[in-house]
């Protein structure tokens, strides 16, 4: 191979057949942005390291109860993704507006609820971990 791969959003084929999230994730991967985010827009990741070692949908698994009550906060609209919330705490380590949207391709209104979802949920799971000292050792 010479290194001249397209981009994942060129090829719909193997976009489908990965899915949402694990395309986000071939996305995402060695674009992380360089430029420091504007302060207090961005929020810190503390608990990548744990949430990497978690599988999602895994059956009495608190971190996907979590974020499945997160991802369903909003019964007015449509529940966001609770694969993609796996992903993005898994992958980014400053979680803002514009690394979802760098990530996801979503819009910025659909970034911005990513975003809300992720303030909520980022509290409880370091709860979790905490809790849990087996995760820090």
């Amino acid at each position: 191979m010479t290194g001249n791969i397209p981009p994942i959003d060129q090829m719909p084929a193997l976009k489908a057949q990965l899915g949402k999230a694990r395309s986000d994730r071939v996305r995402y991967a060695g674009q992380a942005n360089p430029t420091p985010p504007i302060r207090g827009a961005s929020v810190t990741n503390t608990v990548i390291e744990p949430m990497q070692c978690i599988t999602p949908h895994k059956p009495n698994c608190r971190v996907s109860d979590v974020l499945t009550g997160v991802a369903r906060l909003d019964s007015t609209r449509i529940p966001l993704s609770i694969d993609r919330l796996f992903t993005m705490f898994q992958c980014v380590p400053e979680l803002n507006t514009r690394e979802i949207m760098k990530m996801t391709g979503l819009n910025n209104r659909q970034a911005q609820r990513y975003m809300r979802a992720v303030k909520i949920a980022l509290p409880h799971l370091e709860q979790i971990f905490v809790h849990d000292i087996n995760w820090f050792d």
